[in-house]
């Protein structure tokens, strides 16, 4: 398994899809850990959360304490903060100065579910005074099954780790500048231990790699599942990159940092409303982007 991975789930489970004819040279454990899920957390309150997320406690409570860096809200080393934050200070909050947190993509192929990822990254990024700049770093290998007039998927932990070395080889990875992030469409073992797998957060790939094919150069890498027949989000590159500067998940939040609603409006938000709970970031995670980036 994938030691402390982070991966986005669905919070119903996908219909699996039937194995394609994928040449598995080596046994391999499937990824677990906790993963970004697809599902709707939707709520009759006007809060998602019900009452208890940052957002509900910034307008109804006292001064939240501190919290850690595994949690989402006020804190995470920060002053506990003298008076009880507006809505707005808690999820307006921008870079004092302009940062760039830089982004590689790897891609098999092209499709509108990337660049509505991309489009959605760069727009969040912007409300919030820094930049993701994301650049196309490289091809991923695929394997076209012309009995079923479709891409394979990537079914095994092992055939991940033939992709960074083979990348590795070429030259393309690492990058020059940046995390890596691949969309792939993954097989079951890339799903962990749940059907409904959309992202990951791999702080170190050689954990499981090192074994198959050696001590790779690269170390932390994003996977996103670009499997045209899973329902996913528009928001999984920037909720992994998320994870990458060190937010962490919110299980029960429509946030970024919460489960993908494939349900939910895709487009993300212009400038900030700190009326909406959906699709916003707080001071806290917004902070740790600007910590990030140059």
């Amino acid at each position: 398994m994938f030691a402390g991975a982070v991966r986005q789930r669905h919070s119903c489970q996908s219909q699996s899809l039937s194995r394609v004819a994928h040449a598995v040279r080596r046994a391999s454990s499937p990824i677990a850990g906790n993963a970004l899920k697809v599902g709707s957390s939707a709520s009759p309150n006007r809060c998602a959360c019900g009452g208890s997320c940052p957002r509900c406690s910034a307008q109804t409570s006292s001064p939240l304490s501190p919290s850690s860096a595994d949690r989402q809200g006020l804190g995470g080393g920060d002053a506990t903060p003298t008076g009880a934050p507006t809505p707005r200070e808690v999820f307006c909050h921008s870079c004092p100065a302009k940062k760039t947190v830089n982004v590689a993509i790897y891609s098999q192929w092209s499709s509108d579910f990337r660049e509505s990822n991309i489009t959605f990254a760069k727009v969040m990024a912007m409300n919030h005074n820094f930049n993701l700049d994301i650049q196309h770093a490289g091809v991923i290998p695929s394997f076209y099954d012309a009995d079923k007039k479709k891409y394979g998927k990537v079914e095994t932990v092992a055939d991940l780790c033939d992709i960074v070395k083979m990348l590795e080889d070429r030259g393309d990875l690492p990058p020059s500048s940046g995390v890596p992030a691949m969309f792939l469409p993954f097989g079951q073992q890339l799903r962990g231990d749940a059907a409904d797998t959309v992202g990951w957060h791999i702080p170190n790939i050689n954990t499981q790699c090192e074994p198959h094919v050696g001590k790779r150069k690269t170390a932390k890498l994003l996977l996103v599942d670009s499997n045209p027949d899973i329902k996913s989000c528009s928001s999984v590159l920037l909720h992994e990159v998320g994870h990458a500067v060190g937010n962490a998940d919110q299980s029960s939040s429509r946030m970024v940092m919460g489960p993908c609603d494939p349900s939910a409006k895709q487009d993300p938000p212009i400038g900030c409303n700190p009326d909406t709970d959906t699709k916003v970031m707080t001071a806290i995670e917004v902070k740790k982007f600007c910590a990030a980036g140059s």
